[in-house]
């Protein structure tokens, strides 16, 4: 996880949290990335393409799409067979969201390669 989205140091002190989502679905904490796993729904997707500013991003899972939230975070969100995928990622002051871009990239695509 770390080698694909890093966090300072200072960070590895506090554990990755997990949550449930409802009867089918994960959601994980860790230091400035937010993951869930649920069942798939269009309505999500939905949901995301009507906010506005949502990017198709390919070679990811069925389908992908990432949203960069002025609020300061990045949000891919992957269709991946019968699952949804969500990853969202902080983008701290000091950095740029082309820069976090990259790894959210990848960890999802290493999400879906588990999820297959």
């Amino acid at each position: 996880m770390k080698k694909l989205v890093p966090w300072a140091p200072m960070l590895d002190q506090f554990p990755s949290q997990e949550e449930p989502i409802g009867p089918t679905g994960s959601s994980c904490a860790y230091p400035g990335i937010h993951i869930q796993v649920m069942s798939f729904s269009q309505q999500t997707i939905d949901a995301a393409k009507k906010r506005g500013r949502l990017a198709p991003v390919a070679e990811v899972a069925d389908e992908a799409y990432l949203y960069e939230n002025p609020s300061g975070y990045i949000e891919l969100y992957a269709k991946v067979g019968k699952h949804l995928v969500t990853v969202q990622k902080s983008v701290r002051a000091d950095e740029k969201t082309e820069s976090v871009r990259p790894g959210v990239i990848a960890l999802a695509k290493a999400l879906a390669a588990k999820l297959r």
